[in-house]
């Protein structure tokens, strides 16, 4: 004899919704399991304040409407403020002006129901973006090539590029010229 239908889904259902109690943890839990989030946030163009983290959500299980409260406990530095489950610039990220490449801060997770409070430790990686231009400490360089060399490159054929050395006379002579 089989069983009937309503029951085969009532026990696929309750299946169903155990699995997913395993699988996201207890409310304030970091989905991954992990004992910290890691984000990745690309730093500033300029006065730029509107790019997201990667993942753009933290992932920590809970509702922030119903389940659980979130807010930032401590930061390294004062950039960040938290919306629902995000985090937002409120001022630009520089790298280089900075001397930063990372912002550790502690996010505060409590369970509405219980009460009960967990610190998270957030890093968030800042990623440089080429927005400077070159430095550089000397109006010349100098180098030696030595007379049998090859410049690599990635072509597919031909990944040794022989280097063809030109010396010309003048008020140039001291320069060097070369080719492929």
């Amino acid at each position: 004899m089989l069983p009937n239908r309503t029951f085969v889904s009532a026990l696929l259902l309750a299946a169903s919704a155990c699995l997913l109690t395993v699988t996201l943890g207890e409310p304030c839990d970091i989905q991954s399991g992990q004992s910290n989030v890691i984000l990745d946030i690309e730093e500033s163009r300029g006065p730029q304040t509107n790019q997201s983290t990667r993942p753009e959500l933290l992932p920590i299980v809970g509702n922030v409407a119903d389940d659980i409260t979130l807010e930032i406990a401590s930061s390294s530095r004062p950039v960040f403020t938290l919306v629902d489950k995000q985090l937002k610039l409120i001022s630009p990220l520089d790298r280089d002006v900075n001397d930063i490449s990372s912002v550790i801060l502690q996010v505060s997770c409590t369970v509405k129901k219980s009460g009960k409070r967990r610190n998270i430790p957030v890093i968030i990686r800042i990623s440089d973006v080429n927005d400077n231009a070159p430095v550089f400490l000397s109006p010349t360089y100098t180098t030696t090539v030595p007379e049998v060399s090859t410049l690599q490159s990635n072509h597919p054929k031909d990944p040794f590029i022989p280097i063809i050395i030109s010396y010309y006379a003048g008020p140039w002579a001291d320069a060097l010229h070369y080719s492929q």
